[in-house]
């Protein structure tokens, strides 16, 4: 969990550039209110880790919470990448300046493809 501040984020370093297939994130069992933090959140695929280039670049995998999300909870969320190419894959906010809060993910599994898009 990131301390609460303006626009967190987290992102992993693959070590290399991989297709990636999917993204499952795992989230805290039972707690409506760290959905509710992953709300204006999204998986994005970035190129580098310089913050003007990467929000520039970044191409988006899915929106992390959807309404039916909140109907039928999940502890579990995939989402397709559809074999976009990248070496970091991010967690963020959609408009950074309105992101305000924490993120708390339990654990994240990215899934690489040998079809790139």
């Amino acid at each position: 969990m990131t301390e609460r501040e303006a626009s967190p984020e987290w992102y992993v370093d693959l070590g290399d550039f991989y297709c990636i297939d999917r993204v499952e994130i795992l989230a805290k069992q039972g707690c409506n209110a760290c959905l509710r933090n992953l709300q204006k959140k999204g998986v994005f695929l970035h190129t580098t880790t310089d913050t003007e280039d990467r929000i520039e670049t970044s191409s988006i995998c899915g929106r992390l919470i959807t309404l039916l999300d909140f109907i039928n909870p999940v502890d579990k969320i995939t989402r397709s990448c559809d074999g976009g190419r990248g070496r970091y894959v991010g967690i963020r906010g959609f408009h950074l300046e309105d992101d305000k809060g924490t993120l708390e993910l339990c654990e994240v599994k990215v899934f690489a493809t040998d079809a790139c898009n």
